[in-house]
Formats: structure tokens, C-alpha cells, sequence
């Protein structure tokens, strides 16, 4: 059995992994910024009384949406299934994707 691996492959699967390890942290905290930004100006309005906000409807509504294993509550494991499918769709055509697997979490929580 022949496990020849290419250096250069390797090296470029990492570093893209960890650019997009990068991206992916960056995006999400800009997402979650926004969103806390909407929340605060919708309690703002909501505290004013110029708006009624359904907070627990709010709430059921997205975890319908992001209930990934189907128990109706949000969980780490609903997490986890969307960063695996995440990742797969990010490996697809990759040369080593182990590389790009470890360069992805470098770039995720080192950079």
C-alpha cells in the first residue's frame, strides 16, 4: 500500500482551511452583532411601547427552524450537524481534507 502524500497539498488544504477557519469566525460574530443590534433597537421600541414584541413565539419559531435532530429544543448536537455539514460541503475537492479539517480549526479558535 502506496500512502504517498503531497507536501504542497497539504500545506495548501491547511492554510485554506484555516482562511476559511478565519472567515467563518469573523462572519459569524458580525451575524450575531447585527442581530443584537436588531434586538436592541426592537426591545428599545418594545420598552417605549410602540411595538409588542412575542419573544416566546420568537423563540419557538427559530428553534423550529434550527432543530437539526428533531427533539424540539436547541442543543449542542443541532449545532455540531450544522457545522459537519458546514465542513463537508467546504472539503468537497479539497486534496488532503484532514489538512483542511485541522487548518479550519486553527484559523476557528487560534487566529
Amino acid at each position: 500500500m502506496n500512502l504517498s502524500i503531497d507536501p504542497k497539498a497539504v500545506s495548501a488544504s491547511g492554510f485554506f482551511g484555516a482562511c476559511v477557519g478565519v472567515a467563518t469566525k469573523r462572519l459569524t460574530q458580525d451575524a450575531m452583532y447585527g442581530v443584537g443590534l436588531g434586538v436592541m433597537g426592537l426591545q428599545l421600541l418594545n420598552y417605549l411601547g410602540y411595538i409588542t414584541i412575542e419573544w416566546n413565539k420568537i423563540g419557538d419559531d427559530i428553534t423550529k427552524r434550527i432543530d437539526q435532530d428533531g427533539d424540539g429544543k436547541l442543543s449542542r448536537k443541532d449545532f455540531q450537524i450544522i457545522l459537519n455539514r458546514f465542513l463537508e460541503i467546504m472539503k468537497t475537492g479539497m486534496p488532503d481534507a484532514a489538512g483542511f479539517s485541522i487548518g479550519f480549526v486553527v484559523g476557528l479558535k487560534l487566529m
